[in-house]
């Protein structure tokens, strides 16, 4: 895994224009992080490369009005129950 303090990832209140497209474009990551306030440890949602294909650099499109997606949590199973029950 990456430290969070080496992760690329968008502030909300960025806006997707020329510098920004050519940061995310260079890293060449099919996903960004994006976190809201002033701390990386505040990532709750990331965005598709692939969805923003169609923006526009001199629209300075602000971060925070892209589709965003949820990241899927996993967790290990708390219980043998709980283990059990997820058994066919």
């Amino acid at each position: 895994m990456v430290p969070l303090e080496d992760v690329f990832a968008l502030p909300a209140d960025a806006a997707m224009d020329l510098a920004t497209m050519k940061q995310v474009i260079a890293l060449g990551h099919s996903r960004v992080p994006v976190y809201w306030g002033p701390a990386k440890s505040s990532i709750t949602r990331f965005i598709h490369i692939k969805d923003q294909l169609m923006l526009t650099p001199a629209d300075a499109t602000p971060v925070a009005s892209l589709r965003f997606h949820e990241p899927q949590w996993a967790r290990p199973p708390r219980d043998r129950r709980e283990i059990a029950a997820r058994s066919p």
